[in-house]
């Protein structure tokens, strides 16, 4: 599959202004050589951002949305690797262990080095 297109906010404006002005979707697809899915998908949203409509996100909240996932995904991730090393360098959780040797070494993740001890652990 293709990647699609992606077309200025200044000439989806200038599409935009066509229609309005009578012109008919399927004439300015043609003449433009855009898909008419495109000139109707462009329409609902600057309705959705002037105010027009309310049934959908405006491209800020849609912005913000994005945004806020991706920090979600990433906080949870880091969050499973924390919780994980945690396990890993005790034993168990919430145990008390006696540390007979340990070796340190170092992991890169999302540009932080999170520092590990590889030990042998002996239970009391």
């Amino acid at each position: 599959m293709g990647k699609r297109p992606t077309y200025p906010p200044e000439f989806r404006r200038k599409i935009l202004d066509l229609v309005r002005s009578g012109r008919s979707l399927n004439a300015v697809a043609r003449e433009f050589e855009i898909a008419r899915q495109s000139i109707v998908n462009w329409q609902k949203q600057d309705e959705l951002d002037s105010g027009v409509r309310s049934d959908g996100l405006t491209t800020d909240e849609h912005k913000e949305l994005v945004q806020l996932r991706r920090e979600n995904k990433r906080l949870k991730l880091e969050q499973e690797i924390l919780s994980k090393a945690a396990v890993s360098s005790t034993g168990q959780r919430n145990s008390s262990v006696n540390v007979a040797a340990g070796v340190r070494y170092d992991k890169v993740f999302l540009g932080r080095v999170l520092s590990f001890t590889a030990m042998r652990l002996r239970s009391r």
